[in-house]
This record gives C-alpha cells, sequence and structure tokens, in this order.
C-alpha cells in the first residue's frame, strides 16, 4: 500500500472514532425517565404572617395530584381545602397524600356540601392518611 492510502485509512478510524464519541456524549445527556417525586401543598402560602410549609408548590390538592407521577408523596399541610380530590388512572398508583397537623378536605359549597372529599379511581395502592 501507499503512503496516501494509508494516511486516509487512519484519518478515516479517527473520524469514526469522534463521530462515536460524539454520539455518547449526546446520548447520556438526554433526559433521564421522570421519577417518583416529594409534592407539598399549603393552602394559604402565607398563613397570616407565619409560614407553616415553607416549601409548598402548590394551593390546592389536587393540582399537586395532577402533576405527581406514580409512587409520589404528597405533603398536605395544615388548613383546610375546599374541593374534591380526584386520583385517577394508573397513572397514579402508589400514590400517597399525608395530612401533616391533621388539615380538613371538605367537598366545596353549595350547603350542605355532598359526595366524598377523596375519589380513587382505577388508581392502585393509594395511601391517604393524616387527614380529619
Amino acid at each position: 500500500m501507499n503512503t496516501r492510502l494509508l494516511r486516509s485509512l487512519a484519518y478515516g478510524r479517527t473520524a469514526l472514532r469522534s463521530l462515536v464519541l460524539a454520539a455518547a456524549l449526546v446520548l447520556s445527556s438526554a433526559p433521564l425517565p421522570a421519577h417518583a417525586s416529594a409534592l407539598v401543598v399549603d393552602d394559604d402560602p402565607l398563613n397570616n404572617g407565619s409560614v407553616a410549609c415553607p416549601t409548598a408548590t402548590f394551593t390546592t390538592i389536587q393540582a399537586a395530584v395532577d402533576v405527581a407521577l406514580p409512587n409520589s408523596t404528597i405533603t398536605v399541610c395544615p388548613g383546610i381545602y375546599e374541593e374534591h380530590v380526584l386520583i385517577y388512572t394508573a397513572a397514579k398508583n402508589g400514590l400517597k397524600l399525608i395530612g401533616k397537623g391533621m388539615p380538613r378536605v371538605e367537598p366545596p359549597l353549595p350547603t350542605p356540601a355532598t359526595g366524598p372529599a377523596f375519589a380513587v379511581i382505577e388508581a392502585a395502592k393509594v395511601t391517604i392518611k393524616g387527614f380529619y
């Protein structure tokens, strides 16, 4: 083989290695699949000047349920939550709603409020505890 052909082959191998390395870097920076998370709900983040749950990012339980992934834990801070909470589909399997300080969940008015405060439909292994 002549020298020119050997240089071309060496260049080709180097270019191929660079391409493979670049592809590996791109693939390793791809987003990972979503995992269960810890979410916090506080009906009144200001709490009349005292912050009971400074990490709360939701003011309704339903809003946290809507974005929760399977096996997530939702901590509900003290307060009165006037809402119907619907935990639906297998996408909510393993969801845990944990009341902190015995929060109260009441169906919204009209008076008298009717229906359950929590409804679990097609979701398995859902835990709801610590509520008044």
